[in-house]
């Protein structure tokens, strides 16, 4: 046999992909697969941030009398901070969520291009027993 892709011996198509084909595709669905659980892990770490930062910034300046200036101004400006790092929180949030829902797409078709090679090379294998 030739280098495929010759005269004589043409390139496989898709109809006849070979196991490097299908050894590739599931590489990268692996590869999706763990980005996806990275994707998920730090989803679920921003959660748990967003969640602590929404618990210790509730106290409101206009329903709690404070007994300086000086501890009102600390509080607002903490309240900023926090309000602050809560969209970024969000941001990220939906970066993610953006980012997992484009992952799943991606794993999805790898999934089918797999399934439809598995099927090729098991109707390949049928009919050389046939044969």
């Amino acid at each position: 046999p030739g280098t495929p892709g010759t005269p004589g011996n043409p390139a496989p198509t898709t109809s006849g992909l070979g196991d490097s084909q299908l050894a590739a595709v599931q590489a990268e669905r692996d590869q999706l697969l763990d980005q996806r659980n990275k994707l998920m892990a730090l989803s679920n770490e921003l959660k748990r941030d967003l969640k602590r930062a929404m618990s210790s910034s509730i106290v409101s300046n206009g329903s709690v009398q404070y007994s300086s200036q000086s501890t009102a101004a600390a509080v607002a400006a903490c309240e900023e901070k926090y309000e602050q790092r809560l969209k970024e929180t969000e941001g990220v949030l939906l970066e993610v969520a953006a980012e997992n829902k484009s992952l799943k797409k991606q794993l999805r078709r790898s999934v089918r291009v797999q399934n439809q090679l598995m099927s090729q090379k098991e109707q390949r294998q049928q009919q050389e027993a046939e044969a």
